[in-house]
């Protein structure tokens, strides 16, 4: 091996430094998503605002497909929740598809699932978009809605 000048290797020493605490950073992230679990599992098992919220942003850092306006969605959420949803979005912007099995596992033990499972199950029978969860605040999904609801109501009204 050549002889190495000294600007070389404090380039090569640095990379190494940042190597190491780039991953100090991703196996902090991965911890702090492992402790905010149960946090996540109870929201997502709730119903209201707030577990509308953690569903759309957990899925959307699962799948990577799903569109969330994160400013609105994060506004709102009681104090637990807020640390919980920012291990989660830390542990996927620091430890990427390696986050992917934690988030599979609390969207799993919160039943997120089944509940998948049973509405798209649902729209495809009535000849709507699979789309979950649904998208928000969109002619869409008001659509879907409006159709849901009407399918549900009395005959009568």
């Amino acid at each position: 091996m050549p002889p190495v000048d000294e600007e070389t290797r404090e380039v090569l020493d640095s990379l190494f430094e940042n190597a190491d605490m780039a991953e100090e950073l991703k196996r902090s992230a991965l911890a702090r998503l492992d402790e905010a679990a149960p946090v996540l599992t109870v929201a997502l098992m709730s119903d209201g605002g707030q577990s509308r919220k953690v569903r759309h942003i957990l899925w959307s850092l699962y799948t990577c497909s799903h569109l969330v306006p994160l400013g609105e969605f994060c506004s709102g959420l009681d104090t637990a929740v807020a640390r919980s949803v920012a291990a989660a979005v830390s542990a996927r912007l620091l430890a990427g598809g390696e986050s992917e099995e934690r988030f599979e596992a609390i969207l799993r033990r919160s039943g997120e699932f089944d509940r998948r499972d049973r509405i798209i199950s649902d729209l495809a029978s009535r000849g709507l978009p699979e789309d979950y969860p649904l998208p928000t605040e969109t002619a869409d999904r008001l659509r879907i809605l409006l159709e849901l609801a009407e399918s549900t109501l009395p005959s009568d009204l």
